[in-house]
């Protein structure tokens, strides 16, 4: 029973430090944004990036990227910003976020000269990589529901983007809940690939130099 219970103390132990490690870089990520929205400061922040996350049948948006949109869109209006970024997939024939994007901010009232499409935008990964190397964008609000902000802060800053987190509002409790576990994983693996990304090289033809924003 001693050996038992032993062996049951070690595994525990096991458990716990393996979960510790697995949380680790998602809270890192947590911590490092939620410090940063205590010293920000967005006089100077004239660029919006909208991240996709979602498409329905390659016309509308889903609920979660409406919700993103909206809330660029809104800062627009608002004399907030003068141009709107919408980085997502455009992998499939059938599958074009970043149209789909730009198409809702047109038809809700966004000047099509203000709007700046990024066709490559695969991953956060991705999108953060080439907004800063190919649109030379320097500063900019990135506008994602909470699960996903530290993700993109961290990512964004890490190719030398200044940022302003901006929090769209919840779909749901259980989109959150599924980004919160989808973020977990991603956290881990984001910290990893920032140190060993190999970036794909894809054509884009909306490309346009931001840093004059």
């Amino acid at each position: 029973m001693n050996y038992f219970v032993k062996i049951l103390k070690i595994a525990i132990k096991v458990w716990v430090i393996g979960l510790w490690l697995f949380l680790l870089p998602f809270s890192f990520l947590q911590i490092e944004v939620a410090i940063k929205r205590q010293f920000s400061n967005s006089s100077e922040y004239n660029v919006a990036v909208v991240f996709g996350a979602g498409i329905m049948l390659n016309r509308e948006p889903g609920k979660v990227l409406r919700l993103r949109l909206e809330k660029a869109k809104e800062m627009y209006v608002m004399g907030e910003v003068k141009k709107i970024v919408v980085t997502g997939d455009n992998s499939a024939f059938d599958y074009n976020e970043p149209q789909v994007m730009k198409n809702y901010l047109i038809q809700n009232g966004v000047n099509i000269q203000d709007i700046v499409v990024d066709f490559g935008g695969r991953r956060t990964i991705d999108s953060c990589y080439r907004l800063a190397n190919y649109f030379n964008l320097k500063k900019a609000y990135l506008i994602t529901q909470s699960f996903h902000v530290a993700r993109a802060n961290f990512l964004c800053q890490k190719f030398g983007i200044e940022t302003v987190v901006i929090e769209a509002p919840k779909s749901s409790q259980e989109s959150s809940l599924y980004g919160i576990f989808r973020e977990i994983p991603a956290s881990f693996l984001s910290i990893y690939e920032s140190y060993n990304f190999k970036p794909q090289i894809l054509s884009n033809n909306s490309e346009e130099d931001l840093s004059l924003y």
